[in-house]
């Protein structure tokens, strides 16, 4: 498994965690180039690439609206930057 990611101590960290079948690679998935050179080395190293999953962008944040009764509720939603 390759865990590119562009913050390259938590891809570390977690790649650590996931054992020795984990490695992990900086990567910002705004350069064409970078997100080529992953795919390139999961094949080089693993000799395929199944699956490629993307999560960049999506974040989650609470936001504490008012209530039609005026007190405040906390909802969650998620959002795509």
């Amino acid at each position: 498994m390759l865990i590119a990611d562009i913050q390259e101590d938590l891809g570390k960290q977690l790649a650590e965690s996931l054992g020795e079948a984990a490695r992990s690679r900086r990567v910002d998935v705004t350069r064409e180039e970078e997100v080529k050179g992953a795919v390139d080395e999961a094949v080089s190293r693993w000799g395929r690439l199944d699956v490629m999953f993307n999560n960049a962008g999506f974040r989650r944040r609470a936001r504490a609206d008012r209530r039609h009764d005026g007190r405040r509720s906390s909802t969650s939603r998620s959002t795509c930057s």
